[in-house]
């Protein structure tokens, strides 16, 4: 049977193409170099850092916006101005973010988004109204969490995992992850033997 080997081997080596004759990569390490390469391009939206990073400075500058006396109308028309301007970031329209190509273009991540995220009535008309809705269900999320812990007795530490949880939800949608909350199990759970 090693004979059999050998001989299979050596009459595969013999349709390798040859050296004089010029070869191109096939399509799939085309596409492999050009997402490589647009990954490794600064604030590249694959990173899910680079997505944390926006949602929680949009979060933070929202935050920052209540402690001012602007009037609650203004405050919500800046609060959707930002989030039209994310959309813009996220659509990959903002030459200062590398896009993940094609993920981050009209007629994808907003059709994911739209079916992943469970708001009533958020969708939009357009493409960027659906990611600034989504945007805005992120704070508006933040803030429900910001009232539940003011109303409840619950600790500083639950709060910021609270927080993390949402924050890694919506990183998941804007990455295009299905996110799947985890789960701890109690030592409750167990089944113990009597």
């Amino acid at each position: 049977m090693a004979k059999k080997t050998a001989a299979k081997s050596t009459s595969a080596s013999r349709r390798l193409p040859k050296a004089n004759k010029p070869t191109r990569p096939a399509p799939s390490a085309a596409g492999l170099v050009a997402a490589l390469d647009q990954a490794s391009k600064p604030n590249y939206l694959g990173d899910p850092e680079v997505v944390g990073n926006l949602l929680r400075k949009y979060r933070d500058m929202a935050v920052e916006s209540r402690k001012t006396k602007m009037d609650p109308e203004e405050r919500m028309a800046c609060d959707h101005g930002y989030a039209l301007g994310m959309a813009e970031i996220f659509l990959g329209k903002a030459p200062s973010f590398a896009p993940m190509i094609p993920w981050n273009s009209p007629g994808q991540i907003d059709r994911w988004i739209a079916s992943e995220l469970h708001h009533p009535g958020f969708e939009g008309q357009t493409p960027e109204q659906t990611i600034a809705n989504a945007i805005l269900c992120y704070l508006q999320d933040n803030f429900d969490l910001a009232k539940a812990h003011v109303q409840s007795p619950k600790s500083e530490e639950w709060a910021n995992a609270e927080m993390e949880k949402i924050d890694s939800r919506y990183i998941h949608l804007f990455l295009g992850i299905p996110y799947q909350e985890k789960v701890e199990e109690s030592d409750d759970d167990e089944v113990k033997a009597p």
